[in-house]
């Protein structure tokens, strides 16, 4: 198998040429923080969400898509603090925080990373190892993400969906 950190290292460039490809979405460097942003979008890709920042710099500001739900859940918090209840946020993760704001109105959606369908998966391939010394999948898997949205967060529980 590969090792432990080649996931984030591709996971990072697998982002980076995203945002570098996507129209309209300019880097701003900072020191702290990986942030892409025009005066319509901003796209966070580490945290820069608890203090507002970016909304004091782009005020007409309309959407924000963060790298995952911890930083989209600052967003929403900051937002609220700027009493502006009409910019679009979506996170990634599928976090039970960011689905119940997502429920309550507060995020348009989170991208759920299907983490219990993983674990399910790699407790029945390292049985099989176990029991076979192979696990009968490839060495590179990958497991779709569900989109969230107001529409079926009711079936989205603990990073699964339910049915």
């Amino acid at each position: 198998m590969g090792s432990p950190d080649q996931l984030p290292i591709e996971a990072a460039t697998a982002v980076r040429t995203a945002m570098r490809t996507a129209t309209g979405i300019h880097h701003r460097p900072h020191p702290w923080v990986g942030v892409r942003e025009n005066k319509r979008v901003v796209v966070i890709t580490v945290q820069d969400s608890h203090d507002g920042t970016i909304i004091q710099r782009n005020p007409d500001i309309q959407g924000v898509i963060a790298g995952n739900d911890t930083m989209a859940l600052g967003v929403v918090a900051a937002l609220k603090s700027a009493r502006k209840s009409d910019v679009v946020v979506v996170g990634f993760d599928g976090s039970p925080d960011a689905v119940a704001q997502i429920k309550a109105g507060n995020m348009a959606a989170t991208a759920l990373q299907p983490a219990a369908l993983g674990a399910e998966r790699a407790v029945v391939q390292a049985d099989q190892y176990i029991k076979t010394g192979k696990t009968g999948q490839p060495e590179k898997q990958s497991i779709d993400c569900v989109l969230v949205t107001k529409e079926n967060a009711d079936r989205i529980k603990n990073f699964a969906e339910i049915s």
